[in-house]
């Protein structure tokens, strides 16, 4: 073989091992792409399922929102008798769904959209990393509405939360979310509250003030602002609530007012469950709200006159303790420990001994006889000893039996209960 044979040889095999480096070349650029490719992929698959959750986070926020904000304020702000009767509708119907539409609301404005059987809520396309996420929340009849008791009523759910999310143009991931919960309807009522005024003052105006006698074993609230003198200011077990920001502090005779719990090292009262302020004011005065209460204590007793009356069916109590026209009130706990209310209204004094153990008040009229009947003053509904005054109260104090768990007071046209 000739030089020139070998040299074309030699160009032949370098082209082809040329070639062959180019085609291994193609092949690891075309495979880094295509991993590449399925990294973002993947990673963008990952972003959009962490964006979903997020969405569907989300969508639990909101439906609490609709249901312990917008329906409680709906519910709160209507009628408690329109209430009662549109929960008995939706009991008789079986269609707790209803309920939801009715009352899930902002303003006038309904939350939720009826689809058929069932209640949803769409959420707007919102921003989340790079992606985007938007839920639709769709509730369902659990079971039939229950009624538990007299105006308190259950009404089982499930809820299902769709979260569609998107990375990209093209990548979307979609979960759900699912459960149930219950919505209870009940009247409310102030048995649960050890005090509650209206306008924390007394009939002439002058500053209620709590000092170192004062000790509350339950919530305390009003509608206006509490007043608090000296170290120690009292001893507050419950929860402590007023509607205004600021408190009133004694201040060595310079009262003054502050969004605080204490004026250190003045005035210095013990709050062992929180000191609330500038909460949503209590609706006391509506006719239908005095008119409610009126009823659960006077139990269709109609008498005009001022006076203390517990309405009964002549062996029986059957409704609360009312008090028509201005009155003292003082509560104690005997030695059998029983409640005792010593009530006086005009010349009259009534002192009321309530023997929850066994069923029984007996009444006796100071100066008169004593009568006993079986039952308690709780009102119509069993609310929990219940004392009504339509009138001023100008002294009220003493002990509540503890453990109980059901004293309660309504006042109406009252603008001071504390002396």
């Amino acid at each position: 073989m000739n030089l020139r044979a070998q040299k074309g040889a030699a160009l032949i095999l370098s082209l082809l091992v040329v070639m062959v480096l180019v085609i291994f070349a193609a092949i690891f650029i075309l495979r880094s792409v295509m991993e590449k490719a399925m990294s973002d992929r993947e990673r963008m698959m990952t972003q959009a399922l962490y964006i979903a959750e997020g969405g569907g986070e989300a969508g639990l926020e909101k439906l609490d929102a609709l249901i312990n904000t917008n329906m409680l304020t709906k519910v709160n702000a209507t009628n408690p008798n329109k209430v009662a009767t549109d929960a008995q509708n939706c009991v008789t119907s079986g269609d707790s769904v209803n309920l939801l539409i009715q009352y899930v609301k902002i303003g006038s404005t309904p939350q939720l959209v009826l689809n058929g059987t069932q209640a949803e809520y769409a959420g707007t396309a919102t921003a989340l990393g790079n992606g985007t996420y938007q839920y639709k929340i769709v509730i369902t009849e659990k079971s039939n509405p229950i009624v538990i008791n007299v105006d308190t009523w259950d009404f089982p759910y499930f809820y299902r939360i769709e979260t569609t999310a998107n990375v990209g143009a093209d990548t979307v991931r979609k979960i759900a979310k699912i459960g149930d919960f219950t919505v209870r309807i009940q009247r409310d009522n102030f048995a649960k509250y050890a005090l509650f005024t209206d306008e924390h003052a007394m009939p002439s105006g002058t500053t209620v003030w709590f000092t170192s006698k004062t000790n509350f074993s339950g919530p305390v609230h009003t509608n206006t602002r509490f007043s608090f003198a000296l170290n120690p200011s009292g001893t507050f077990d419950g929860i402590v609530s007023q509607e205004n920001t600021r408190a009133r502090f004694y201040n060595e005779g310079s009262p003054i007012l502050l969004n605080a719990d204490n004026n250190p090292p003045d005035d210095v009262p013990t709050f062992n469950a929180g000191f609330n302020r500038d909460v949503d004011l209590i609706e006391l005065a509506t006719p239908t709200q005095k008119e409610d209460m009126i009823d659960e204590a006077r139990a269709g007793d109609t008498s005009t006159a001022n006076g203390i009356f517990l309405s009964n069916n002549g062996t029986a109590l059957t409704g609360g303790i009312y008090i028509k026209g201005n009155s003292t009130i003082s509560m104690t706990v005997n030695g059998s420990d029983h409640e005792v209310y010593s009530i006086t209204q005009g010349s009259t004094t009534k002192i009321v001994t309530v023997d929850h153990h066994n069923n029984q008040t007996s009444v006796q009229t100071v100066g008169g006889s004593t009568v006993a009947y079986s039952g308690l003053p709780d009102g119509v509904d069993d609310l929990g000893t219940l004392i009504y005054a339509n009138g001023i109260i100008n002294s009220l104090g003493g002990i509540i039996q503890k453990d109980t768990g059901r004293f309660g007071y309504i006042v109406s046209m009252v603008k001071a209960l504390v002396k």
